[in-house]
């Protein structure tokens, strides 16, 4: 919550989830519709919203990164980031199509983001890259 009494719900685009500060859970459907979501998962930005008890709700969609680097370890059938930090929703940086013949072709690749940007994947067949 900041100085304002509002709380600040942040999204998480390798989880796809929105947490506040303190690790809570929101479900944000009630509060945006769908369509709303989606551009807001793909540009980034902020909401402001009323929540049920008329608590002000500001929603963070933090600005994706343009130019991702990934590394998937195939043995383990894993993905991580740049930061090396484990990517849970890769359909959230990649379309399940890039994925497929990614896995399929066993090649390093650099691809379209679906959020813009360049993609650049490396496959890795063993546990340590």
């Amino acid at each position: 919550m900041d100085e304002y009494g509002t709380t600040i719900i942040f999204y998480d685009h390798n989880t796809n989830l929105f947490t506040d500060e303190d690790g809570v859970e929101y479900n944000i459907s009630n509060l945006m519709s769908i369509e709303e979501i989606m551009v807001f998962k793909r540009l980034g930005g902020n909401y402001l919203a009323t929540g049920e008890d008329g608590e002000m709700l500001w929603i963070n969609f933090r600005t994706p990164e343009l130019d991702r680097r990934l590394i998937y370890y195939a043995i383990v059938n894993y993905f991580t980031d740049e930061d090396d930090e484990p990517i849970f929703n890769p359909f959230s940086i990649i379309t399940p199509n890039d994925l497929f013949l990614f896995k399929h072709n066993k090649k390093d690749v650099n691809i379209d983001g679906i959020n813009g940007g360049k993609v650049n994947l490396i496959y890795f067949e063993g546990m340590e890259y």
